[in-house]
């Protein structure tokens, strides 16, 4: 008399392959995890994340220069806000229009973009905010224009 296997309420096991035996056992994240596309570092109140900005090459050897183990890109760029003037990083970005005997001014020609290197600018949500305010208080076309301006001022203060 040959007895019936009994039957379980699992599922039945797939034979894994080799190799992938570590595949098999990794836990997946939970669909609902995977659908609200989360981010570790967002749910930690204070997570600095890294920013993306731009900075002319000349410009970037003035701040290597000046960071070091102890002084990384954010350090010198929050001393830099902590040493500048925003009114003049205003009127950089929103120049006085000139208005001829016409009575009619003329357009103002803004800098041409040059090329430029990235930078990692490790920012919390605060920070992010804050500089994005300042941009667009500014007039700054962008967080890297203003972000280079800053520096160029910091920097090279007799230049401005």
């Amino acid at each position: 008399m040959v007895s019936d296997p009994v039957e379980s309420s699992t599922a039945p096991e797939t034979p894994v392959a080799a190799g992938a035996e570590e595949a098999a056992v990794t836990p997946q994240p939970a669909s609902a995890e995977v659908e609200e596309n989360l981010i570790a570092s967002e749910q930690v109140i204070g997570a600095a994340r890294s920013k993306g900005t731009y900075l002319p090459p000349d410009l970037l050897k003035l701040v290597k220069a000046r960071t070091n183990d102890d002084v990384t890109y954010t350090d010198l760029l929050f001393d830099a806000f902590d040493a500048i003037d925003f009114e003049e990083v205003r009127k950089h970005f929103r120049p006085e229009l000139n208005v001829g005997p016409s009575g009619i001014h003329r357009r103002v020609r803004r800098k041409r973009g040059t090329g430029s290197i990235q930078i990692q600018l490790r920012l919390d949500k605060v920070q992010e905010k804050w500089i994005s305010d300042k941009v667009a208080w500014s007039g700054a076309p962008s967080r890297s224009a203003f972000v280079s301006y800053v520096f160029e001022l910091f920097l090279r203060p007799e230049e401005g």
